[in-house]
């Protein structure tokens, strides 16, 4: 059963949005959409990183790294950015990315879009934790299997590695189990 506003009464309805009222929002938007790619291209660098480990290509590795390293720098400028336009809309520096878009949401349908982006940033943030936590397992098991293998080659005082690594010259026949 709806109720009709007694005569001269007031309805209070939501202020008309202003060109001004929609450019902070519209500019987070913006933000979060390239914050989203450059997630993505991260990504991206850590499965080079993936496949360089695997392959144990110290080339390709530097280069993935240095992939990471430049994406991870323009992920937190973007973050910076953000951030400055969440305190326009009152939102406290450093506060999770869900306050913001909290924010957003009560502005209205029209700042649905940020809530989309926003949801899809966090899903692809969490995916590249878990390839981060995967690349690193995988990196510090090729340490430790080339330690071994180092370890094993110059346990009988062959002397096989010599200076960076390299191998040289040594004597007899050499097998090294790399199956485990």
């Amino acid at each position: 059963m709806s109720r009709r506003p007694a005569a001269g009464a007031t309805i209070a309805t939501r202020p008309a949005a202003t060109a001004e009222s929609r450019e902070v929002p519209n500019a987070i938007v913006s933000i979060l959409s390239r914050e989203l790619d450059q997630v993505r291209a991260l990504r991206e660098a850590i499965t080079e990183e993936r496949r360089a480990v695997e392959e144990a290509d110290a080339t390709r590795l530097r280069h993935a790294a240095e992939l990471i390293r430049e994406r991870s720098r323009e992920l937190a400028d973007l973050e910076r950015a953000r951030e400055r336009a969440s305190l326009a809309l009152g939102v406290e520096a450093g506060a999770p990315l869900e306050h913001l878009l909290a924010r957003l949401s009560a502005g209205g349908p029209e700042h649905e879009g940020a809530t989309r982006i926003g949801a899809l940033l966090r899903q692809e943030a969490a995916e590249v934790a878990r390839a981060m936590a995967v690349v690193r397992r995988a990196a510090e098991r090729l340490a430790a299997h080339l330690a071994g293998v180092r370890a094993t080659v110059s346990s009988d005082g062959a002397g096989v590695y010599g200076r960076r690594g390299r191998l040289a010259a040594g004597e007899g026949p050499l097998a090294v189990d790399l199956r485990h």
